[in-house]
Formats: structure tokens, sequence, C-alpha cells
């Protein structure tokens, strides 16, 4: 892509407010989030269980210093300015706490970090997979062609919970002795494998059209000419022209996977406690609601995360499939 075409492409972005709107959102969220990772999580499954149980959202730290000090004890965290300890410490129960007095507002924001890696993760493997197999297909043709395709239609027809279900069981032990026995870092890896090994069969079928299209331009039968082999082909001529798609489906498939995450964590097969996600939190807050008392925040504040983080990467989404889309480029030339 040209600098011409990239300045023209962002142009185009920045006059979609919405995307501009998502994507602000998202980097203020991710810096925030990032920044203060070492306190959430330590903080995250600190307990008050005496004044804190399923205390409604206040200005008023039930928790005492002391449970917040200890649990630093050793981390990196306590290498971080004090301040940003001390304004952690009295945002504690802005948004209340659950059932065991602990913050819900350390848990949501390193449980969106948690769903953020799961679908970043699952969006990763969906690329490399789908882009490798698309290509791969498309240029083999015939036979080969038809019969990769036939595989892509088959595991299309795979039942999806059952899919997860098996390869938790399968991957879970081993996964779990690979990372020391961290099993929490094993069902996260298993999540992420187990959603981009789904969701890459769409990217494949994209990708091979637009392989399929590319293959009667004037350039392909130029390098063609000049004995170039079918693999250069691919990687210097072809791929970098579906850059732009590729970006945009892979921006779709995040909040895809981070919904599937919630999914498969609400049914309790998906990130396991005491870990957070917002998928695990909402699961929660909903086991709190009931008909004599409803603990409003602890579903409220986590849903309300997971659809501002939805609604924000499709709209950045849309805003690049609109900028980096050819047909808007000669629209607006014409």
């Amino acid at each position: 892509m040209t600098n011409a075409r990239k300045h023209r492409a962002w142009s185009r972005f920045r006059r979609n407010r919405s995307a501009v709107v998502g994507c602000a959102f998202l980097v203020i969220a991710l810096v925030v989030a990032v920044l203060v990772t070492p306190f959430t999580l330590s903080w995250s499954n600190v307990q008050n269980l005496r004044d804190g149980v399923r205390m409604s959202p206040t200005l008023h730290n039930v928790t005492p210093e002391s449970s917040f000090d200890d649990a630093l004890e050793g981390s990196v965290a306590q290498k971080l300015p004090t301040s940003i300890a001390r304004l952690l410490r009295a945002s504690a129960g802005v948004m209340g706490y659950d059932d065991l007095g602990r913050s819900v507002l350390f848990r949501v924001m390193f449980g969106w970090l948690v769903s953020l890696a799961i679908g970043c993760g699952a969006a990763m493997i969906s690329v490399v997979l789908g882009v490798g197999w698309g290509v791969v297909a498309a240029m083999s043709g015939g036979r080969v062609d038809a019969m990769m395709m036939r595989v892509v239609d088959m595991l299309y027809g795979l039942p999806y919970i059952l899919f997860v279900i098996l390869l938790k069981v399968v991957m879970e032990d081993p996964l779990t002795q690979f990372f020391g026995g961290r099993a929490t870092l094993a069902d996260i890896v298993i999540l992420f494998i187990a959603i981009g090994s789904v969701s890459w069969l769409t990217m494949a079928r994209m990708v091979r059209g637009q392989v399929l299209s590319q293959m009667g331009q004037p350039f392909v039968e130029a390098a063609r000419a000049t004995g170039a082999a079918p693999l250069r082909i691919a990687l210097r001529h072809i791929v970098p022209n579906l850059v732009g798609p590729i970006v945009v489906y892979a921006t779709l498939i995040i909040p895809q996977a981070i919904l599937q995450e919630s999914f498969l964590s609400f049914l309790g097969i998906g990130v396991q406690p005491p870990t957070p996600s917002l998928g695990r939190l909402a699961s929660d807050g909903v086991e709190a609601i009931n008909s004599f008392v409803g603990f409003w925040w602890l579903i409220v504040f986590p849903s309300g995360v997971l659809v501002l983080t939805l609604l924000a990467m499709n709209f950045v989404g849309d805003g690049l499939r609109d900028a980096l889309d050819p047909k808007s480029e000669a629209a607006q030339l014409i």
C-alpha cells in the first residue's frame, strides 16, 4: 500500500466518528489496565468476609489496607509509585464487593485483560491457520483445493461445545504439567486454542476467494513470466495485497472470540475460579440474583464492560473495513 493510499485510508477512518470513539476507548482502557495489572493481579482475590460480603458500590473502602499490603508482598507492584496504589485502594469499593468480599473493580479490570488476551490469541491462531490454509488451497488448485475445502466443510459440522470439552479433557493435564502446575494458564491457553481452531474456517474461505481473484491479475502473470516460484508469488505479490481484508476480519474475530469465551465461562467450561474473566464474572453475578435480594452490581458492571468492549471493537472493525475498502477509495476518487 502506497503512502497516498495509506493517507486516504487514514482520512476515511478519522471521519468515522464511531470508529474513532471505539478506538479511543480501547486504547485508554488497555493502557490503564496494563498499568495497574501488577496491583489488580495481586488484589483481585483479596477477601474481607466480615465487612465486604456482597456489599453494594461505595466510596468507603471496607477492606483494611493491611490486606492489600500483604497481598503485594514480594510482587512487582511494590516497586511502582505508591500514589497509584493509594488511588486504587481508595477506589476498591466503587463497583462493590462479591460474595467473598473481593473488589469487583479489581476483578473486572483483571478479567477484562484475561478475556482480551483470549480473544487476541484466538484471532492470531485464526489468521495464521486461515491465511495459510486458504493460500495453499487456492495456489494448489484442482483436487488438492477441493480436498482442503471439503475438510473445512467437515470441520464446520462439528459440534462446537463438544469440541471444546474434548480438547479440554485431552490437553488440560499435559498443559498443566508443561506450565509447572499452573492450571489457570493451561485453561486460558486451551480456550484460545479451542476458539481459534474453529474461527479460522471462515478466514480460510475468505482468503481462498481473494487469492483466486488475484490469480488472474496482470502482476501475477508478470511474476510467472519471470519464472517466480508459486511460493514466492504468494508471499511477495498476493498476500501483501490481502493485508487490508485480513486485518479487518481479524478485528471482527476478536469480539467474537471474547463473546465465545464469555459464553463458555458462563457454562462453566471456560476460565475457572478464582481467575476472573468477563464471562466468569457475569456467571457469578447471575448466580447471585434471586427473588429475595438483587445483587445487581455483580452482573451489571461485568456485563456493561463486556458490551462496551464488543461495541468498540465492532465499531473499529467497521471503520477499518470502510477505510480499506477499494470501492470506497474508487468512489472518493470519482
